[in-house]
């Protein structure tokens, strides 16, 4: 799946971060109007990508939001966000945020693929990134498999482990029995 440009707008905003609720959700607050007259404090999920919860007590989740203020608390951004063509609505991701690309002011890569390349956040599928552009899209991939491939935090045979849930551990130990079952009669 690809951008459409007939489909979606991209719209580049300059502001300021004024909080960073995790590793993938900040606030910005952008000026609008003549000369910066009206502010407006948009709450941004970045998009293609996903960190560990805080919730979670993931020791990497902490470390993910400690990246992201490191970087960006206070200081100016560029946030690219998508808007329908249309209907001028900016996309929003499942929990209502605005879903956007952050990149530090004036720097490339984006705050996103920094993420993902540090082994600080997976990338989602193709399919729940529709708007994105192409060249983002394997920027993103192109990050998350040098993570990979060097084994970087959550990439990390340990961290992989740790992360199976108990169902999930139930669930392969239930079958392992019924397949021992079968084989035994």
């Amino acid at each position: 799946m690809t951008y459409t440009r007939d489909k979606y707008s991209l719209i580049r905003h300059t502001g300021t971060v004024t909080h960073v609720c995790d590793g993938d959700t900040l606030d910005v607050e952008i000026a609008f109007g003549w000369f910066g007259t009206k502010k407006e404090t948009i709450r941004i999920r970045f998009a293609g990508m996903d960190t560990p919860e805080l919730r979670s007590q993931d020791a990497y989740a902490k470390e993910a939001e400690q990246y992201v203020v490191a970087r960006v608390l206070n200081r100016r951004v560029s946030v690219l966000i998508a808007r329908l063509k249309g209907s001028g609505q900016y996309v929003t991701g499942t929990h209502g945020r605005v879903v956007g690309v952050i990149y530090p002011h004036r720097f490339r890569p984006s705050l996103n693929v920094k993420l993902v390349k540090c082994g600080l956040a997976k990338v989602y599928p193709r399919a729940m990134c529709t708007w994105m552009t192409d060249k983002l899209w394997r920027d993103l991939k192109a990050a998350e498999t040098y993570a990979k491939r060097k084994h970087l935090n959550i990439w990390t045979e340990q961290h992989i482990l740790r992360c199976w849930d108990t169902t999930t551990v139930i669930g392969v130990g239930l079958v392992l029995c019924l397949i021992l079952i079968v084989v035994a009669l």
